[in-house]
């Protein structure tokens, strides 16, 4: 009759442990996937905000401005890149639903997690890696695309042979220097140019003789 008494007040008291132990990971399960739910509708609706413009209620891919999508076009479209795009992610009911609520449905001030609205630009931004860019509230689409060399291993460049054949053009050191000046003034407006409208100063700067900001040496002018 003892041994049965305390058996039986063993096995409550395992029960009893069993049972809380598992209450507490089921509560840490819990938060772990609220927690894995908010990060990914967060990474999802950034990219649909770095990649797609709203007008009109219709929805464009920067890359394929002529291409017009309706809601449900543009979800089936996340459905399916989602795929390639986020491996790691598993579409789920609930996660698809916040998604959309927050990128596509709800009014909201935070830029990095809705579609903007397009201002009917596409603009050539060297500068600007992304593929839409905001102006007053309003995004513009970036039609400028990184070149793929960009992604090649960066090696040491070798000048010498360039510096010899200065030193030989340019008899003075202060006349190579205004050469650089000048190549690097090219390079810097040649950038800026998609963001300047034509007019007789742009033209002056990136005309074949470029700016001369210094005078030439007695040598050169004699040469």
């Amino acid at each position: 009759m003892h041994n049965n008494e305390h058996n039986d007040q063993l096995t409550q008291l395992l029960t009893r442990e069993f049972t809380g132990d598992e209450t507490v990971s089921s509560k840490d399960h819990a938060e772990d996937e609220a927690a894995k739910l908010e990060s990914d509708t967060q990474e999802l609706c950034s990219y649909l905000a770095r990649n797609f413009v709203r007008k009109e209620g219709r929805f464009y891919k920067a890359t394929k401005p002529g291409s017009a999508m309706s809601a449900s076009d543009l979800k089936r479209v996340l459905l399916l890149s989602s795929k390639r795009e986020f491996p790691h992610i598993t579409m789920s009911k609930d996660l698809w639903r916040e998604v959309c609520r927050i990128a596509i449905d709800t009014v909201h001030d935070d830029e990095t997690q809705t579609i903007p609205f397009w201002d009917d630009r596409i603009e050539c931004c060297p500068n600007i890696t992304r593929s839409t860019f905001l102006t007053n509230g309003m995004a513009s689409i970036n039609s400028w695309v990184a070149p793929s060399y960009r992604g090649l291993p960066v090696e040491g460049a070798d000048m010498t042979m360039l510096e010899e054949f200065l030193g030989y053009v340019f008899k003075h050191r202060q006349d190579q220097e205004i050469f650089w000046k000048w190549v690097s003034l090219k390079y810097l407006f040649s950038r800026e140019v998609c963001k300047a409208r034509a007019s007789s100063a742009w033209r002056l700067l990136l005309s074949r003789q470029g700016p001369r900001y210094h005078q030439p040496s007695k040598a050169m002018r004699q040469g």
